[in-house]
């Protein structure tokens, strides 16, 4: 960014990429988490019903709750609930790494020199 500005860049633009990374990274996370939990539901609902079955003693509310959370209205309602938090996260994280990136990577200001003074 300070390569293409011969001006240096100021606080607000590195916070503002920052910003915009943070939130295209928890949009990139959103795509990968669907693929990822698409593949693996399955393996995660036999793990589930496996160890309903081999135990005898889980108490009947936390076997609805293990039931429950395997259900499609469950899982969506999870993964939007951790977009919302991954997003808050990585914008937060992102502004504060453009911020840094600002104070590590602008140009210093040349001096303003005055004109000579006409004798």
């Amino acid at each position: 960014m300070q390569q293409d500005h011969a001006a240096p860049i100021e606080f607000g633009d590195g916070a503002l990429v920052g910003l915009m990374a943070g939130a295209s990274g928890a949009v990139v996370w959103l795509v990968l988490s669907l693929v990822v939990n698409t593949f693996m539901a399955p393996f995660q609902s036999g793990l589930v019903e496996r160890v309903l079955r081999n135990s005898a003693d889980v108490p009947p509310a936390i076997r609805d709750i293990l039931e429950n959370a395997q259900a499609a209205p469950a899982m969506g309602l999870a993964l939007v609930f951790t977009f919302f938090v991954m997003l808050t996260v990585m914008t937060t994280f992102g502004m504060l790494g453009g911020i840094f990136g600002v104070l590590l990577f602008r140009r210093n200001q040349q001096p303003v020199v005055p004109p000579p003074i006409p004798e």
